[in-house]
């Protein structure tokens, strides 16, 4: 059972049903989870668009809120449709991906999508070329001159900022080399699309939307409630090709992290997911254990989710391969590595980390192997 609190809150996000009307005293502890959880945006924009009972003080915070994300919005549509000139002028292929991008093509208002930069994905082989453009515009490097050069050889995208822009962040793949799954930076590109409302910028098809946020899920450990949103909101949207999600996902390892994704969507908010579910092979016992770990409240920010070996745990029942899942637990991974290096962290420090997680990893497998004599507190059906 989950607490008031995720209960009253899920109920807030969930699409297509009225606003409730929150018990006063309930809401101190609402806001400050909508605002851990990164959706309040969406709270507030339901809130008062609907014209739903709450107290004085709670009117002022959502209104303070929703006034913020319009502006911040605005100031970055603006930006986004700035960069979209100065890209198409150059004929490089690009997408606005993640919070922006979903913001203008899943919601039905923009401002209930919160996000913090825009994140632009271009062709590999023309981001140097994207990069300089983008200075062109008044841009600068984020980072040191050092982490600059870790992140071209071991990351996947890079930070630029300058004065009076927002931080836009340079991608030319969409997933880390080291991550055990793929999703293919072209297919995105490729199948572009510009909405017909401001700003016009090319945005990820929904597949490519359905596989960038179960990614994201993965590699947080499903801790992201707004990821959840995000797939309820486009697959109410509907047009979503679930064959194309089920393939793709399948080619590139992400099969099970989209499995469970679509799963949680349909649990905590009544995604209608039907046919979406019987495109993807069910996780059986994986998703018993996951339950075991209380994955429903992960992205509710409810315990364990916070214990950072367990976002690990929820990594190693959706990988393809576990092995390398383990082996990135214990040491660092390439970009780590060099990162610790271009910011003087010494080796010893290094050593102790390594030497620390051998420790937790020994402690969660007999854990784990404890953990299957409990009996499943459920089945799946």
């Amino acid at each position: 059972m989950l607490p008031d609190t995720a209960r009253w809150l899920l109920r807030l996000v969930q699409a297509e049903q009225p606003c409730p009307d929150v018990p006063d005293e309930l809401w101190p502890a609402l806001l400050e989870a909508a605002r851990e959880t990164e959706v309040h945006g969406l709270v507030a924009e339901r809130v008062l668009a609907e014209g739903a009972r709450v107290p004085p003080a709670v009117a002022r915070e959502l209104t303070a809120w929703r006034q913020h994300e319009a502006r911040h919005h605005g100031f970055h549509f603006v930006e986004a449709e700035r960069i979209a000139a100065v890209l198409g002028a150059r004929a490089i292929p690009w997408v606005l991906l993640k919070g922006a991008s979903l913001a203008r093509t899943a919601y039905g208002q923009p401002v209930q999508r919160a996000f913090r930069d825009l994140d632009v994905l271009v062709a590999a082989e023309r981001h140097d070329e994207a990069i300089a453009a983008l200075r062109a515009l008044g841009y600068a490097d984020a980072d040191s001159a050092p982490l600059q050069a870790v992140q071209r050889a071991t990351h996947f995208h890079l930070a630029l900022a300058g004065r009076g822009k927002p931080q836009v962040e340079v991608h030319w793949a969409v997933v880390r080399p080291e991550d055990p799954y793929r999703i293919d930076p072209a297919w995105l590109l490729q199948g572009a699309t510009v909405p017909a409302e401001t700003p016009r910028v090319p945005c990820p098809p929904a597949e490519g939307q359905v596989l960038h946020a179960a990614a994201s899920q993965v590699r947080c450990g499903f801790t992201q409630l707004k990821r959840i949103v995000d797939v309820d909101r486009i697959a109410r949207r509907g047009g979503v090709d679930w064959a194309r999600v089920a393939a793709q996902a399948a080619e590139g390892g992400l099969a099970p992290a989209v499995r469970l994704l679509l799963e949680l969507s349909s649990e905590l908010l009544d995604t209608p997911l039907d046919d979406a579910l019987g495109r993807l092979p069910p996780l059986g016992r994986d998703r018993e254990r996951l339950d075991e770990l209380g994955i429903a409240g992960f992205p509710l920010g409810l315990p364990p989710s916070a214990w950072g070996p367990a976002r690990h745990l929820v990594r190693y029942r959706l990988a393809r391969d576990r092995g390398l899942v383990v082996h990135q637990f214990v040491f660092p991974t390439p970009f780590e590595r060099e990162r610790m290096r271009a910011l003087g962290v010494r080796r010893g420090a290094e050593l102790a980390g390594t030497a620390k997680r051998t420790l937790i990893l020994a402690w969660l497998a007999l854990w784990q192997f404890g953990l299957r004599a409990v009996p499943h507190r459920r089945s799946l059906r």
